[in-house]
């Protein structure tokens, strides 16, 4: 999967012919730019624009699943975490952090979200450690 900064998102089929050639499986045009690399989970590619806009789409087809308004543009990668019975995703907007439940938005089709937080300044950076159940938040 790769997304450039105008937010056109392609998906190749891996090279299975002796040139090595990449197939084109599907291209997506986001409304706005991509700030931040995507993030690709359990069938599903997990992108933010820079107006604070949060995307999943299917990683088959490209077609959107769901799309919700942050608060903020985002500038930090979602973050996918299985944590036992909840597959979340986290998506970082300025000073503001949202965790969704992605099984529960998949079959929705919309956002479901499980809590937030705000920051005293932008957030930097997110990472998990799902043996020690926390989240890491660099702001």
């Amino acid at each position: 999967y790769v997304a450039d900064a105008e937010g056109l998102l392609r998906a190749f089929d891996l090279p299975n012919a002796p040139n090595g050639d990449l197939t084109l499986k599907w291209r997506r045009k986001l409304p706005g730019s991509l700030r931040a690399p995507l993030a690709v989970a359990h069938g599903f590619a997990y992108a933010v624009d820079g107006k604070g806009d949060a995307f999943a789409l299917q990683t088959q087809d490209g077609s959107l699943v769901w799309k919700t308004a942050l608060d903020g543009g985002g500038a930090v990668a979602p973050l996918v975490a299985d944590a036992g019975a909840v597959t979340a995703v986290a998506f970082a907007g300025d000073e503001r952090l949202v965790v969704f439940d992605a099984a529960a938005s998949a079959l929705s089709g919309s956002a479901v979200p499980l809590w937030s937080w705000r920051a005293a300044a932008p957030i930097l950076d997110q990472a998990a450690d799902l043996a020690g159940a926390q989240l890491l938040v660099l702001d």
